[in-house]
């Protein structure tokens, strides 16, 4: 049925409207399905190398200090060497009869 309406002798037809159904082939489905789905692999897979790489970062900054530190120990083991032959030179003196001296003499 319509409705004819007159509005300053024009008529106005209202009808009832008709609604389509849309429907998406199943090759589109699928490509759209197969979208989403490498999308969300391309985002695991970003967020997984981000982390192995901030791990990777973390791993050579551990294994530089390691390298400085070992330097530093290495460095402080000369140092104590050289330290105690000096003492052992003192010890030996000391055991053939020198002795200490104190007293600085300045000439006046």
């Amino acid at each position: 049925m319509e409705r004819v309406k007159s509005i300053n002798n024009i008529n106005i037809t209202r009808a009832k409207s008709r609604t389509r159904e849309v429907s998406i082939p199943l090759y589109y489905k699928s490509l759209i399905l197969l979208s989403m789905v490498t999308i969300l692999l391309f985002s695991f897979n970003y967020i997984t190398y981000s982390s192995l790489a901030t791990t990777a970062k973390v791993n050579y900054d551990l294994e530089m200090e390691l390298e400085a530190l070992r330097k530093e120990n290495s460095l402080l083991e000369g140092i104590k060497a050289d330290t105690l032959n000096m003492r052992q030179i003192e010890q030996k003196a000391l055991e053939l009869g020198f002795v200490y001296n104190n007293k600085v003499n300045y000439m006046k």
